[in-house]
């Protein structure tokens, strides 16, 4: 559901400013959004050292890069505009969701082992 979220990211820089976008910006922060608790129950499984220490990881990694991305999205913004910066936004949104399949692969290779 994750990769579903670059779709509107990337169309986004494309049709710049028009209608469309009430469609597509709910759209994304739909998908991006309601993929966190997933990834908290995904950690949880994988992190050793209990559930809240896997709770509180995860969600703080989360937040703070969310605000370094909005931090450093601006200037990039300001220096080469709106689209480059959804496109990076998509590009990274892709990035994570591979990165995601495999952290469920591994908690659920995990899970075998101790079975």
């Amino acid at each position: 559901m994750l990769a579903l979220a670059g779709i509107p990211l990337f169309l986004i820089s494309l049709v710049g400013w028009s209608p469309w976008l009430f469609l597509l910006v709910p759209l994304s922060g739909m998908f991006t959004g309601s993929v966190h608790s997933i990834i908290v129950v995904i950690a949880q499984g994988t992190i050793r050292g209990g559930m809240a220490l896997a709770s509180g990881l995860t969600l703080g990694i989360m937040f703070t890069a969310g605000s370094f991305g909005t931090l450093l999205s601006g200037p990039l913004a300001d220096a080469w505009g709106f689209p480059l910066v959804f496109q990076l936004t998509a590009g990274l949104v892709l990035a994570a969701s591979l990165a995601t399949l495999r952290l469920k692969e591994s908690a659920h290779q995990r899970s075998l082992v101790e079975t």
